[in-house]
């Protein structure tokens, strides 16, 4: 029976999450690490869902160039709430200010994730939401969970696996989208992409 976590090609994963890494490796799945620094500023006009998978698709790019014959998965996460796009808060205030901003309402995480095969011109995007629910907190609550450290690198300031949770009231679909990588939007992508790879 074909191992369903080895794909036709070897896999790279085109991003420096740790969060990425370790859904995969805990997975089983094997692959090897192209890690870029990319500087994106969100924005108010857009389709999240649009803007997350042209991103990824930006991210995927670079090393498509660089190796031959295998598959490059890259992804991009970002908070959404009344109309604005939520990245990663440059310090405290930022993520005081975003956090804010999340308690006691509903908010959506959209990751779009973008699959390419190197030398063979085969690409797939997709993108996944997750309605995320903050329970009201106190001004001290904010400021406890900011001296914590955990809102550094997290789009919307916060990390839903970690110390987040305790003000979590609700999740509406998949958990894995809010930590990076949505599992079966991704497991379902890399299917369409080992098709077009035996058809090309």
């Amino acid at each position: 029976m074909k191992n369903l976590l080895k794909p036709d090609l070897p896999l790279i994963l085109a991003s420096d999450s740790p969060r990425r890494r370790e859904i995969l490796e805990s997975l089983g799945f094997t692959f090897e690490v192209y890690s870029r620094k990319y500087k994106v500023e969100p924005s108010e006009f857009r389709h999240p869902g649009d803007f997350v998978v042209e991103i990824a698709e930006k991210k995927a790019k670079e090393p498509v160039t660089q190796f031959d014959k295998k598959i490059v998965l890259a992804a991009d996460t970002i908070v959404y709430i009344d109309g604005v796009m939520l990245g990663k808060p440059q310090d405290d205030s930022d993520a005081y200010r975003m956090i804010k901003k999340l308690q006691g309402a509903t908010h959506q995480v959209y990751t779009g994730i973008n699959l390419s095969v190197c030398s063979k011109g085969s690409s797939r995007s997709t993108y996944a939401v997750t309605d995320v629910t903050f329970a009201p907190m106190s001004n001290k609550e904010i400021e406890w969970y900011i001296d914590t450290g955990e809102y550094h690198d997290k789009a919307g300031a916060y990390a839903i696996q970690g110390k987040a949770s305790l003000f979590i009231s609700g999740v509406n679909g998949c958990f894995y989208n809010v930590v990076g990588l949505p599992i079966h939007t991704f497991y379902k992508l890399l299917q369409e992409i080992t098709v077009s790879i035996t058809k090309v």
